[in-house]
């Protein structure tokens, strides 16, 4: 409201500002509150305020998206994982899967869920925070014309199939810490030439990198 004295229900933050907390882009405007928007005045799955979309695995991951129709990019932001789906007719973004041409996911988020963009046929560019540690089962499964995938430096673990049939990789970076490419990770990713494998992988799923 208007008052002085501005409490934060979400995370409990105090302090005399001259502005309520409002919300951008899924985030608090007032300094050191970092409070996403998930579960502020959510109506359907949609907050009011802003107009993002619920997107967090449990109650406690505040993750929002958001589908930018001029530059066709989904935007995730927020903090926790992401939720899992069972395959592509179940994600929230169903209708725009024809359009995005880009995915950017903000600091925060640790955890892509399965099937998250399973099979975003115009998906070109996929933007990672450093926050990130999972990428779950078959999350860019049979994006085909996914040129770039930058993976951040505390990536843990990639799952099963999680960029099978990617067919426009031609390299992939693991970064040093990560421990995990579970099966078919990389399966039939037919132009990737080259994969640079760090010393702290301890484990490589049966067919991890089958018809490259």
């Amino acid at each position: 409201g208007e008052d002085a004295i501005c409490f934060c229900n979400e995370c409990g933050y105090v302090e005399e500002v001259n502005e309520a907390h409002t919300y951008k882009n899924g985030k608090c405007t007032v300094a050191n509150c970092d409070n996403a928007c998930a579960h502020k005045t959510i109506t359907d799955g949609v907050c009011e305020d802003c107009g993002g979309k619920y997107c967090g695995n449990t109650e406690n991951d505040k993750v929002v998206w958001f589908y930018d129709e001029d530059t066709a990019t989904l935007t995730f932001t927020g903090s926790g994982a992401m939720a899992d789906y069972d395959n592509l007719d179940d994600m929230p973004w169903y209708n725009y899967q024809n359009n995005i041409t880009k995915v950017v996911i903000d600091n925060g988020v640790t955890t892509i869920g399965e099937f998250a963009f399973f099979n975003l046929q115009q998906l070109i560019t996929v933007n990672l925070p450093d926050s990130l540690t999972t990428i779950s089962g078959s999350a860019f499964a049979i994006c085909r014309v996914l040129e770039t995938v930058n993976l951040p430096a505390n990536l843990e673990t990639i799952e099963g199939w999680a960029f099978r049939q990617c067919h426009a990789l031609e390299s992939a970076t693991l970064p040093e810490g990560l421990t995990t490419v579970d099966m078919y990770a990389f399966a039939e990713c037919i132009n990737l030439m080259s994969v640079s494998v760090p010393a702290s992988v301890t484990t490589i799923g049966e067919g991890a990198f089958v018809f490259c």
